[in-house]
């Protein structure tokens, strides 16, 4: 019987899986951003009208104000 001998290079393995992981975390973190503006949106649309001048908004400010 033969054995076969395998190195295992740790930086290498690091560096592939950094590349191969890196567009996922971007797509995570868009993800993340959209559902968290998403639901400020919503939050700021609840409120009344005089809640939002208190906070120096108007409705109609509230979607650029939100997505930037």
């Amino acid at each position: 019987m033969s054995t076969i001998a395998f190195e295992f290079n740790s930086a290498i393995v690091g560096s592939v899986a950094r590349v191969i992981s890196g567009p996922f975390r971007g797509v995570a973190g868009f993800a993340a951003n959209y559902v968290a503006r998403s639901r400020a949106e919503r939050a700021l649309a609840a409120l009344d009208d005089r809640l939002l001048q208190d906070i120096g908004l108007a409705r109609h400010e509230i979607h650029d104000k939100v997505w930037g």
